[in-house]
């Protein structure tokens, strides 16, 4: 991300429940997430360059991670 000058922001709910699955692949797929927010957001000016991680519960009882990031195809 410092390579990339991309600020990396994160919005963590509290007390969610726990996620059962393989650690190595869920760590995986975020990671996988996260470097495809960073090709995304290749050609977009200094400054202008963030990623978002999010969590929250959702409505069926899991829960829910975003990787948003600001590349062209952002939506506010």
């Amino acid at each position: 991300m410092v390579k990339h000058a991309i600020a990396v922001r994160t919005r963590l709910a509290d007390d969610l429940p726990r996620v059962q699955g393989d650690r190595v692949q869920l760590q995986q797929v975020v990671l996988n997430l996260i470097v495809n927010a960073i090709e995304a957001m290749h050609g977009v000016p200094d400054g202008a360059r963030e990623v978002l991680i999010s969590t929250e519960a959702a409505a069926t009882g899991g829960v829910l991670v975003v990787v948003q990031d600001t590349g062209p195809g952002w939506i506010p």
